[in-house]
């Protein structure tokens, strides 16, 4: 199978400063791949050099199956195949929605152009709306207007750079599921930057963790969350409780403040950091666990959090529904569901 979008040992300096550093990673036709890291870590430039906006110091970027910059290739951005949608939209504010839309067609006039631009309107939710002016749209049609021009010329691969972010909470996951919707139907291979550790895992058929210019894992949502590469992106990559511990000789159990619990597959001999997700563990009476003091309780409507400082001297944070938050200064019992990641000290 072609690969739509393949990188290989993509490298790019500033003032000898290295932003990304043997940068490879492949998508294939019809996923969607999410680059996930900190501010800083190196997203925005991997982003530029797909899109042809820089020039990498070493490395290969081929779009669909066409080499596209190399040591001695570089194909201009408008030659790429490749549509974009950037923050908050950005359309041009003297066209109207269609015009818009029409902006990436090869001939941007005629029947063809206005059914296609229909088309994609409707694709995305906004049927009727070609001569609305983008100042008449909320943040979130602006987005779908992007995306719908994004993908007029049929291009091999969609960017979206953090697309979502300017968005208020309430807005955000709706049209992102719009958005997400929209790419699966039309068959698009999306390559999508954010630092939103939720929205990688929730939309994404791969994820691509960078920090300081390199990709430490690239995996199946669940496997980079289930059983991350390192503790940085265990503690990264939602919510994680760092601790001591020691694993028994035969790499099944790990004794630590919790007690003698499972060890995932894989760990290793000896002393070492386990990493607890809050929903690895529940609340128990304080005779029937690990005894505990809860800090705090908070509330977040359809579940809580609630931080436990235990006995044994850690605090740990439990995810529970709402309903079963305690009070803090309650006295409780933690227990380990499952098998804990441990990292070799």
């Amino acid at each position: 199978m072609t690969r739509a979008l393949e990188i290989t040992g993509l490298t790019r300096r500033f003032d000898g400063v290295a932003a990304l550093q043997d940068v490879s990673l492949a998508c294939d036709q019809g996923t969607i791949a999410a680059v996930l890291g900190p501010s800083g870590g190196g997203k925005t430039t991997l982003l530029r050099l797909i899109a042809g906006f820089d020039r990498p110091d070493h490395g290969t970027v081929s779009i669909g199956g066409r080499l596209v910059s190399d040591a001695t290739t570089f194909v201009a951005p408008q030659h790429r195949g490749v549509g974009i949608v950037p923050q908050e939209g950005s359309l041009f504010p003297h066209l109207t929605v269609g015009e818009n839309v029409a902006f990436g067609l090869r001939e941007r006039r005629g029947q063809t152009a206005r059914s296609r631009v229909a088309e994609l309107l409707d694709m995305v939710g906004l049927s009727g709306m070609q001569s609305r002016d983008p100042a008449e749209l909320s943040g979130g049609m602006q987005q779908r207007v992007a995306l719908a021009r994004a993908l007029a010329p049929g291009p091999d691969l969609v960017l979206l750079d953090e697309p979502f972010s300017a968005l208020d909470a309430g807005l955000r996951e709706s049209v992102r599921d719009h958005v997400v919707e929209v790419l699966r139907a039309a068959g698009a291979t999306a390559l999508l930057v954010t630092h939103d550790q939720d929205e990688a895992l929730s939309v994404a058929d791969s994820v691509a963790v960078l920090f300081g210019g390199r990709i430490v894992q690239m995996d199946a949502p669940q496997r980079v969350y289930g059983t991350p590469a390192s503790l940085d992106v265990a503690t990264f990559v939602g919510e994680a409780t760092r601790m001591d511990g020691v694993v028994d000789p035969d790499g099944t159990t790990v004794q630590c403040a919790l007690g003698s619990v499972p060890a995932a597959v894989g760990a290793h001999p000896g002393p070492g950091t386990v990493a607890v997700r809050p929903e690895q563990m529940e609340i128990t009476d304080a005779d029937d666990g690990v005894p505990g003091t809860v800090m705090a309780s908070r509330y977040y409507g359809h579940d809580g959090t609630v931080i436990i400082r235990l006995d044994a001297g850690p605090a740990v944070t439990v995810r529970l529904h709402a309903r079963l938050l305690p009070e803090p200064g309650a006295r409780v019992g933690v227990r380990v569901t499952g098998a804990l990641v441990v990292f070799p000290r």
